[in-house]
C-alpha cells in the first residue's frame, strides 16, 4: 500500500466512525441538566468561576468544602419565571458548627413546566402533561486547620436526591459531589 491509500484508508475510517457516532446520537436531552445551571447571584455575576470560592448558601452546589468557611447562618432563595410558564428556584440554607469548625448545609432546587397539550400520535390534543425535577442536597463540611491560620483547608461531601417527573413518569437517582478547598491568605507584614 502507497501513502496515498493509507491516507485515503484512514481518512475514510476517521469520517465513517465520526459520522456513525453523530447518527446514533438524538436530542433526548441530557439527564438532570437543570442542575447545570448557575445558582447564586454572586456565581453568576462571577460568570460561574465558583468553585475555588464556593462560600456563601450556595456554595455547597460548586463545592461543598466551602461552607466550612462560613462563620454564621445563611439563607438564599431565588425564583425565576421565564417564557412558556418555565418556572426555575432555589432555596439554600448552611449552619456552621463554630467550634467544630464544621458546617452543614440544606438545599432545593426546582425547574419545571406545567399544563403542556398532550398529542396523540395524530396530533390532536388530549390532555395537558407537565414536566418538573426536584433535587434536594444536604452538605457536610468540615475544616481541618484553625480559624486565622494562613493556610485553611477544609473537605466536604454533598448528598443529592434528585427526582424528574414527566407526564406523570416519576424516575429518581442518587449522588454525591467530594470537594476540597484549600486556600492560602497573605500575611501582612510590619
Amino acid at each position: 500500500m502507497n501513502r496515498t491509500s493509507t491516507r485515503i484508508t484512514i481518512t475514510a475510517a476517521l469520517l465513517l466512525a465520526t459520522s456513525t457516532t453523530l447518527l446514533a446520537e438524538e436530542d433526548g436531552g441530557q439527564p438532570g441538566a437543570m442542575l447545570d445551571w448557575s445558582v447564586g447571584a454572586r456565581a453568576v455575576a462571577m460568570g460561574s468561576a465558583f468553585t475555588a470560592t464556593a462560600e456563601g448558601p450556595t456554595g455547597s452546589w460548586w463545592n461543598p468544602a466551602g461552607i466550612a468557611q462560613s462563620k454564621q447562618d445563611a439563607f438564599e432563595m431565588a425564583l425565576r419565571k421565564m417564557s412558556f410558564d418555565r418556572q426555575a428556584g432555589y432555596v439554600n440554607y448552611i449552619h456552621p458548627f463554630g467550634r467544630e469548625e464544621a458546617a452543614m448545609g440544606l438545599s432545593w432546587i426546582y425547574a419545571g413546566v406545567g399544563d403542556v397539550f398532550a398529542r396523540d400520535i395524530d396530533g390532536e390534543i388530549g390532555g395537558t402533561i407537565s414536566d418538573y425535577t426536584n433535587a434536594f442536597a444536604f452538605t457536610f463540611a468540615r475544616r481541618f486547620t484553625e480559624r486565622g491560620a494562613p493556610t485553611a483547608m477544609s473537605l466536604g461531601v454533598n448528598l443529592r436526591y434528585v427526582q424528574h417527573n414527566v407526564a406523570n413518569i416519576d424516575a429518581y437517582t442518587v449522588g454525591f459531589d467530594l470537594g476540597a478547598q484549600l486556600k492560602h491568605r497573605m500575611l501582612k507584614r510590619g
